[in-house]
């Protein structure tokens, strides 16, 4: 019996991940919409609603961080435009259906389980490709996520396009990095650092002469994938701006008294008393800005980016420190706050991350052992771990803003470094082989007819 080839069992895998998908997503939007429109889903469902009925990236609802306002559409200044916009066509005549969001998500997951098969098929080969993609459709987290309508998995898949772009040989190599960088800035602001490390590499990974090539490849291509975001701000908000004006409050969110007293709380359930006071803290300042001047966007931003630093001088230099240190442990730790969640799904999550953390360290270490195409995928897995630890040190951290970037990084290291094609660095020969003979034997030294070889 001839077995189906890797192409046929991945397209398998692939219609199965999309079916149970759609099984799960009715059933969802029936019995728990709140779960599907957590993680600012409200917000983002509300801008795919306005596109898909021709009113603009527009928002009607007003949130907890803006200047209080009148609610009615104005256009959007606070959240990155790419998951309403890949969503909006899926709204198309009936704007109101949650299934439709997931629906959308699910193509998402799809998307980013295939393509995540594909780049450790490439690097790693086939044993490596299935044990990604298995590991990712087994990750609770990733599994949540891919059935709640927000930026998680439209995010990852950008990462994962990003790190397959990589490994590509052809002469667009760094114009698509640079386009597919600007996209996924697009899905979320905290991807922008990933450009200037992905710059600040190319002398590393390139050849003296092409080293300015390559450079204006990828910065040319990612400021034009920007621009139209960027000409958008200008024409209706008056300023140019790549990105959203959320960042200031980001800032504030992460660098306040009360959240340095949240991060070296003695237990999670202090830890999540000190936040919800900061966060009723950021309610209370949002509703004060009441001058005309705090109708732009650009002004409030400021705002919290002002206010934020005032808070910075008043904790001091030393202790500010020991907050972005104690935020930077929050990202890298692989278990989440135990009272944030039931108990029964804190010790699924925190076994599973755990686990994976130490499949992802020995991975990575084997990896490092080898050359090749895998050993390869670890320059730009360290970009995006250097870009994911950077910002969320500076602004704020929650389990589902490292998974991204951290979980991402260990399933492709155990995958590739486990299970994958095994090529032992240049000059080093297993313990108990024989160095093998490359030169060929002269004429006379070949077997003759009867004789073995």
């Amino acid at each position: 019996m001839k077995l189906l080839s890797f192409n046929r069992l991945f397209a398998g895998l692939l219609v199965v991940v999309l079916a149970a998908h759609l099984v799960a997503g009715p059933l969802l939007a029936k019995r728990r919409p709140a779960f599907v429109l957590q993680y600012d889903g409200d917000d983002y469902r509300d801008l795919a609603v306005s596109l898909a009925t021709g009113q603009g990236f527009s928002i009607s609802r007003v949130r907890w961080f803006e200047a209080p306002r009148i609610e009615q559409p104005v256009p959007e200044a606070f959240r990155p435009p790419l998951l309403p916009l890949l969503a909006a066509p899926f709204l198309i005549g009936n704007p109101e259906s949650l299934f439709r969001l997931l629906l959308c998500q699910a193509v998402l997951f799809t998307l980013l389980t295939g393509v995540l098969g594909l780049l450790l098929r490439r690097v790693a080969g086939d044993r490596a490709a299935w044990a990604g993609v298995i590991l990712l459709n087994l990750h609770p987290l990733f599994l949540g996520y891919s059935l709640t309508f927000s930026t998680e998995i439209l995010f990852t898949l950008g990462l994962t396009i990003f790190l397959w772009v990589w490994t590509l040989r052809t002469p667009w190599k760094w114009a698509l990095l640079g386009a597919v960088t600007a996209a996924t800035v697009w899905a979320r602001p905290t991807a922008l650092p990933l450009f200037v490390l992905s710059a600040a590499a190319i002398p590393f990974v390139t050849a003296r002469g092409t080293r300015l090539r390559a450079l204006v490849a990828v910065t040319a291509a990612f400021l034009l994938v920007l621009s139209p975001w960027a000409v958008r701000n200008r024409v209706v908000f008056g300023e140019w701006k790549t990105t959203s004006w959320f960042g200031g409050y980001n800032f504030w969110l992460g660098n306040n008294q009360l959240n340095r007293l949240a991060y070296g709380a003695s237990s999670d359930r202090e830890f999540l008393r000190y936040q919800e006071q900061a966060w009723n803290q950021g309610v209370e300042l949002a509703k004060s800005l009441t001058a005309p001047e705090f109708s732009r966007p650009s002004a409030q931003e400021a705002f919290w980016y002002r206010t934020a630093r005032e808070e910075i001088r008043e904790m001091s230099w030393r202790n500010w420190a020991g907050l972005l240190a104690a935020k930077a442990w929050h990202f890298w730790r692989p278990w989440p706050l135990r009272d944030a969640h039931a108990a029964g799904a804190w010790r699924i999550v925190a076994l599973f991350e755990s686990l994976l953390f130490a499949a992802g360290l020995a991975g990575a270490w084997r990896l490092g052992r080898q050359s090749g195409k895998g050993r390869a995928l670890l320059l730009p897995l360290l970009l995006v771990l250097v870009c994911g630890t950077g910002v969320h040190a500076l602004i704020h951290v929650y389990m589902r803003h490292r998974v991204p970037f951290v979980d991402l990084a260990m399933i492709l290291c155990a995958a590739a470094g486990l299970f994958g094609r095994t090529t032992p660095s240049p000059g080093k020969i297993p313990a108990g082989e024989p160095e093998a003979v490359t030169a060929p034997r002269p004429p006379h030294a070949a077997a003759g007819p009867g004789k073995t070889a």
